[in-house]
């Protein structure tokens, strides 16, 4: 134990860097449209040797803010919107992106794989949110839906 604690030691630089995502590119949230996204599913079977597609949005706001949803309210739905255009995503796993979320007075930028979902017959574009850092372009105006 006392020769692993003194490696952390010396090597701890290394284990306290953030992991890195890899962005395959960057959209903005209009480009998101269910055709491009059947488009991105053609690519499918995804998994370990063909991931699903990370992209990134820069820019984007809340709607409203985001509510717990599923397993005690583990997991967030949110509205984002950028330019004029609303998606909605989901964050699993990440009740706890809540509260700063909610205090973000600019807008920010999220990485997501986009899916489609189907519900009660209906398609639409719905994002998994992985990650989401504060904005690193100026914010907009206020978002008005």
């Amino acid at each position: 134990r006392a020769a692993m604690l003194e490696y952390a030691a010396e090597h701890g630089q290394f284990m306290s860097q953030a992991p890195e995502l890899v962005i395959d590119t960057e959209a903005p949230l209009s480009a998101l449209t269910l055709a491009a996204v059947e488009q991105i599913e053609r690519m499918a079977p995804f998994g370990q040797g063909n991931p699903r597609p990370l992209l990134c949005t820069t820019g984007v706001r809340l709607a409203r803010p985001p509510r717990p949803i599923g397993n005690g309210g583990r997991h967030l739905a949110m509205e984002l919107v950028q330019h004029g255009v609303s998606l909605r995503a989901i964050a699993f796993g990440a009740s706890d992106w809540a509260e700063p979320l909610n205090h973000t007075p600019d807008a920010f930028d999220v990485a997501y794989r986009p899916m489609i979902n189907e519900f009660a017959g209906r398609r639409s574009v719905e994002l998994r949110l992985v990650d989401w850092r504060p904005g690193s372009i100026p914010a907009a105006s206020p978002v008005q839906l």
